[in-house]
């Protein structure tokens, strides 16, 4: 569990550690970045944190992967046991993995098609609009699905699986920011910015 300290464009999620672990800060295009270990070190944004419903969102973080192994979970939104909207690296690939509140259907797995390079950093974005769920990685989409229901749950959790008890991934994450509503094309550009973590954007977050 972490406490937020801090919340701004040169700072993005500051915090105080606590059960689960501690994270290392390093500086990144004049902002910072958090590391981690693939253990234990996740970021819970609590158990209210925002419920998309039958809405919008968008999703974008960029990620500095360490390993290719198993599939981790750079950001979620739901629960362990009702709906989960989940942005995550996926073997060497980023993915997503959705699931509605009534938990019908198969599960959407969605995989792109960039192979991940360790050490390397990757904007990735995941958009819901409607019920169609597309993923870009350095803004270029690369994989989308439809997917129907209503998504209700709210916790939100960075670097881990719901409850941070499995699913950390292992490398350094920055400027982490979501939307109530989806990113237009042009929105998409501009946070990419080209391969440079944006310091402004043309649609102000919901969190970040």
């Amino acid at each position: 569990m972490f406490t937020t300290i801090g919340v701004g464009i040169a700072t993005i999620f500051k915090s105080t550690p606590g059960a689960g672990g501690a994270f290392e800060y390093t500086a990144i295009d004049n902002s910072f970045s958090m590391d981690f270990d693939g253990a234990n070190s996740y970021f819970d944004l609590g158990s209210s944190f925002l419920q998309v419903g039958s809405g919008d969102v968008s999703i974008s973080a960029w990620v500095n992967p360490q390993t290719q192994t198993g599939n981790n979970d750079i950001v979620a939104i739901g629960s362990n046991t009702g709906s989960r909207i989940r942005l995550q690296r996926r073997g060497n690939n980023f993915g997503a993995y959705i699931n509605n509140s009534a938990g019908t259907g198969p599960a959407a797995a969605l995989t792109g098609s960039t192979t991940i390079t360790n050490g390397i950093w990757y904007n990735v974005m995941l958009i819901k609009s409607g019920t169609t769920f597309t993923l870009y990685v350095n803004g270029t989409s690369e994989a989308s699905g439809t997917y129907t229901g209503v998504f209700d749950e709210q916790e939100g959790i960075i670097g881990a699986y719901f409850g941070g008890g499995s699913g950390f991934i292992e490398g350094k994450l920055s400027n982490i920011a979501i939307w109530d509503s989806a990113l237009s094309s042009d929105d998409i550009i501009n946070v990419y910015n080209y391969g440079a973590p944006q310091t402004s954007y043309t649609v102000t977050p919901t969190a970040w």
